[in-house]
């Protein structure tokens, strides 16, 4: 396995610093931009450092960070700039367990795929539940020719499972991403990857 595991955390948090939120949280909040409806309350599951974390609060979301590394958090918390605290909890949890409020917007970068498979059908279910009406939910999986989905590290959906998963919602970004590439940490890998923005109904 090369990518990314709890032990090796601190070597992709320094690998990814700096980097912009993904286009998939830019999209969803440029839906919610769209429509007018101002900043509500933010799940940012598998949060890290606070890559897209930071970005909803600067745009005035309040946001539930849930990580299941104190390394993750605790990086957060440092880049945390002033009058931002108020608007943000921090929670130590495994996705597995944690429990889910009611949110406006849901996203889940990059951590979904490494849940076991019954764990992420669990998951992807409170995720709809704890999502409000009109709600998004932003993030991706993998898809079958993954590297890491062929070794068995983590699972992926092929196209129809995509369209099984999204069916209760308004796809709003559906991008397939297929290509020999390069992971955060330097090491070759062949990407297979799903973007998503839902819009639930």
């Amino acid at each position: 396995m090369n990518e990314p595991m709890p032990d090796r955390w601190q070597g992709y948090y320094d690998a990814t610093a700096g980097r912009p939120p993904r286009h998939t949280l830019v999209t969803a909040l440029q839906g919610f931009e769209r429509e007018g409806i101002g900043p509500a309350l933010a799940l940012d599951l598998g949060c890290g450092a606070g890559r897209e974390t930071l970005p909803m609060l600067r745009a005035g979301w309040r946001v539930v960070a849930i990580d299941s590394t104190s390394e993750g958090l605790e990086r957060l918390r440092a880049a945390l700039e002033p009058g931002l605290q108020a608007q943000l909890t921090l929670r130590e949890d495994r996705l597995e367990t944690a429990d889910l409020p009611l949110a406006k917007l849901v996203n889940a970068s990059f951590v979904l795929p490494f849940l076991e498979k019954e764990a992420f059908l669990d998951l992807w279910q409170r995720i709809n539940r704890a999502l409000e009406k009109g709600g998004r939910f932003a993030g991706q999986l993998f898809g079958p020719d993954d590297s890491w989905v062929r070794r068995g590290t983590c699972h992926g959906h092929d196209r129809l499972e995509i369209d099984r998963l999204t069916k209760d919602y308004a796809v709003e970004l559906l991008e397939e991403e297929s290509h020999e590439g390069i992971t955060p940490r330097g090491t070759t890998k062949y990407w297979h990857i799903w973007h998503l923005v839902l819009h639930k109904p």
